[in-house]
């Protein structure tokens, strides 16, 4: 489906290739990205994305990899120009400590929606995934394509969503709703990024060592006063 050009990969120091980081990491300093949204922008005015396997079958996988973005909306979800983009392999419910790869700084272009053949070649997965993602948007956007597709939307309760998801991955296999798709074009890797994310891991790592180096201290401590007493306590005897 892709056909965009790969970006040659640059000639990278050894300690920033394939290095991997998560969301909770990201929302830390110096970068302070949210550690929840698909697309965001940091306070220093550079763009996010962050994609996985199940939203995205076809993102980019490598460095400078082409892909595809796929979107239920129309309308572009985030913010124009340049994207920072990640990919995670997989995805998980603790998607703050999901491990995601930076590939590369990309480019969006529009390009043709998925046809209903394109789109019975995803992994029931990814359906699931789509139809879940429209099921709990608030825009008014989706409550339209909510309403439009799903019968009794008003009274779809938690427990029901099942039967909720199985009606909106209906509608896209008849082809009475498309899934937008937008063509990803890596135009550069950023170093300087790789070298912040590098940075920001190796505090991490020290912080998260010294803490437990504290707590280990504060508990051997805690232990020796509590043997100390029981020592006490049977000289009095």
């Amino acid at each position: 489906m892709t056909s965009a050009a790969w970006f040659p990969l640059p000639n990278l120091p050894q300690h920033l290739q394939n290095m991997v980081v998560t969301r909770s990491d990201l929302s830390s300093k110096p970068l302070f990205v949210s550690s929840k949204l698909m697309f965001s922008r940091s306070g220093s005015g550079r763009n996010f994305i962050f994609l996985d396997a199940h939203h995205s079958p076809y993102s980019p996988s490598q460095y400078g990899a082409p892909g595809l973005l796929f979107s239920v909306s129309h309308a572009p979800q985030w913010q124009m120009g340049l994207q920072s983009v990640f990919t995670a392999s997989h995805q998980s419910h603790k998607a703050a400590k999901l491990p995601y790869m930076y590939v590369g700084e990309y480019r969006l272009r529009f390009a043709p929606s998925l046809s209903v053949e394109e789109y019975m070649t995803l992994s029931p997965q990814s359906k699931e995934a789509h139809a879940s993602s429209i099921l709990h948007q608030r825009s008014k956007e989706f409550k339209e394509l909510q309403h439009r597709v799903v019968s009794g939307f008003h009274n779809v309760q938690r427990s029901n969503d099942g039967q909720a998801v199985h009606e909106i991955v209906q509608a896209y296999e008849r082809g009475s709703e498309k899934i937008h798709v937008w063509l990803m074009e890596c135009v550069g890797i950023d170093e300087g990024l790789l070298q912040q994310m590098h940075q920001m891991k190796s505090c991490l790592g020290s912080e998260k060592k010294a803490s437990k180096e504290a707590e280990a201290s504060a508990t051997s401590s805690t232990t020796k006063s509590t043997n100390r007493g029981k020592g006490k306590k049977k000289q009095h005897r």
